[in-house]
């Protein structure tokens, strides 16, 4: 999606975004929510909770602030010669944003970013989601993503002059990695499924918010055949503590993929996945519910 297209939608979604003076951070105030935002069980789909930190960060990096004069941290130029692709991230949710309902006002979102890591070809950024009306933190995000080459579709270094500019504003230095998951042999779930043209992306590969779906369904479907211990109805009715997703590989519509699940023998209330391709990881994450 180019910048100016960006700009109008920004306006039309009512999505604002404000640099801070010194230009290591960037405030963006979410439209309120909406009802595509809640899932079958009258709760905040956590689908949906990524979707805004992704959104947050694709407005901070391609609407320009008229007072500072630039998008947040030029990103918008620094990726014009290179692609950026997620590598992984970690989502955690307070147990307040379950409470968000229970006001008897509307929320009013904002989330707010900053530079978390850069390194060789890789980087991250960090956004922390409130409500402006109490104050409230409601949940965290670290997106890890890689720079490619637009021509080889290899990792590529990040550009020099960005990185010489920028590289004072990171503030944890911290490059989050997520272990491959050993998927285990026995007390496994599969779940098959058939990728379809509405679960890509504008690149034509399967999305982020895809194949989290896919890992609901697949523990639903579980769930349902009484396979988790601990788990028991609907698999939406227990809210998420905290999420970790790793982008292995890319998948296409009209792929057949299966969603392999299991259970944490230690820590019960997590719950792991992995889908496939063809025997190959294209994706895994790891789920841990408040129970």
């Amino acid at each position: 999606m180019s910048s100016f297209r960006f700009f109008r939608l920004s306006g039309l979604l009512n999505i604002s975004v404000a640099i801070s003076k010194d230009g290591k951070s960037a405030t963006v105030r979410l439209p309120g929510l909406g009802i595509d935002d809640f899932n079958r069980a009258g709760g905040v789909a956590i689908w949906r909770v990524l979707h805004w930190f992704s959104w947050s960060r694709i407005a901070a990096y391609h609407v320009k602030d008229a007072d500072f004069g630039s998008s947040f941290l030029e990103y918008d130029k620094m990726t014009s010669d290179v692609f950026t692709f997620m590598a992984s991230t970690r989502t955690t949710v307070n147990s307040a944003f379950y409470h968000l309902l229970e006001s008897s006002s509307p929320p009013v979102l904002s989330i707010k970013l900053h530079l978390g890591y850069i390194g060789a070809s890789s980087l991250n950024s960090v956004a922390v989601l409130s409500d402006i009306n109490s104050g409230s933190i409601l949940a965290q995000n670290v997106n890890q993503v890689v720079c490619i080459d637009k021509t080889t579709r290899k990792p590529t270094p990040i550009p020099d002059w960005w990185k010489q500019k920028y590289e004072s504003f990171v503030e944890e230095n911290e490059r989050l990695v997520l272990p491959l998951l050993n998927v285990p042999v026995q007390n496994i779930y599969k779940y098959d499924l058939k990728v379809s043209w509405n679960n890509t992306d504008v690149y034509k590969h399967v999305n982020y918010q895809s194949y989290i779906k896919y890992c609901f369904d697949a523990a639903m479907d579980a769930v349902n055949r009484e396979f988790y211990s601990g788990f028991r109805d609907d698999i939406l009715n227990y809210n998420v503590k905290s999420i970790d997703c790793s982008y292995k590989g890319e998948s296409v519509a009209g792929d057949l993929i299966t969603v392999v699940t299991w259970q944490n023998v230690e820590t019960p209330s997590v719950l792991h996945f992995s889908i496939e391709k063809q025997e190959n990881v294209v994706f895994q994450s790891s789920v841990e519910f408040y129970l």
